[in-house]
């Protein structure tokens, strides 16, 4: 039997289906047993991007606009609020 190296073979899409299914279910068990917390949340999805067969560069490039597009939003959220 042929030995297959399953890091270069293309995912089906049921595959893909299953990987992004798990990985979910796993971070909703985890929260329901308050094992996750918010450090979690990129490595999850990247890895859901990846399980859809994102590249490992545009997977950077999302996370990096994600994160930019945060930073203000979390600087805003730590300015007093006026009345």
């Amino acid at each position: 039997m042929a030995k297959i190296d399953l890091r270069r073979r293309a995912a089906t899409g049921r595959e893909r289906f299953d990987l992004v299914f798990g990985i979910v279910l796993q971070a909703m068990r985890s929260a329901s047993e308050a094992r996750l917390s918010a450090s979690n949340v990129p490595q999850l999805v990247q890895g859901i991007l990846r399980a859809l067969g994102a590249s490992a560069e545009d997977v950077e490039r999302a996370m990096r606009r994600a994160n930019d597009a945060a930073l203000p939003r979390a600087a805003q959220a730590r300015l007093p609020r006026q009345i």
